[in-house]
């Protein structure tokens, strides 16, 4: 009957964060482990050990399972990321990209682009349905296309930008 010191809580891997609610528990008291998969840490089925290091002799380490379904804040259709091929002078090249969120209360902030070749963005769409339009008209040769066009996630906090790619 001593107090249970907690020492060490090592999670399953870099995806997840731990928060412990007590790191001494008495005699018939006692303490939380969460443990929360970071958004966009992992996506699909999952299943992870933590490791939690005491003072207890008899049982100095315990493993911890947890397991889950990791859910994507959107589906992306195409794939973000496209090989357009060589641009032509003069002419538009537009691609599309559908975006199906999986919440319905999703803020975006204003997309940003780093782009090589002028480009024009329409970010259209609401509720749970989006759509992101890529334009560029290449008016002169300025090297193999690098296009990367980032839309910042302002709520939920925590997810990394949405993020779409054209070569």
């Amino acid at each position: 009957d001593e107090v249970l010191r907690i020492l060490e809580v090592r999670k399953g891997c870099g995806c997840a964060k731990t928060k412990l609610s007590s790191k001494a528990v008495g005699p018939g008291e006692k303490a939380t482990l969460s443990i929360v998969i970071k958004a966009n840490g992992l996506s699909g089925a999952f299943r992870k050990t933590a490791y939690m290091k005491t003072n207890d002799p008899k049982r100095r380490f315990t493993a911890l399972i947890y397991k889950g379904e990791a859910v994507p804040l959107a589906r992306i259709e195409p794939k973000p990321s496209l090989y357009v091929g060589r641009l032509a002078l003069g002419e538009a090249c537009v691609k599309a990209f559908d975006v199906t969120l999986n919440a319905s209360d999703v803020v975006f902030g204003k997309p940003e682009t780093r782009c090589n070749y002028p480009v024009v963005l329409n970010w259209e769409g609401d509720g749970k349905e989006r759509r992101l339009r890529i334009r560029l008209t290449p008016k002169e040769r300025r090297g193999k296309l690098a296009c990367l066009v980032k839309i910042p996630v302002v709520s939920p906090k925590g997810w990394v930008p949405l993020q779409f790619k054209l070569t």
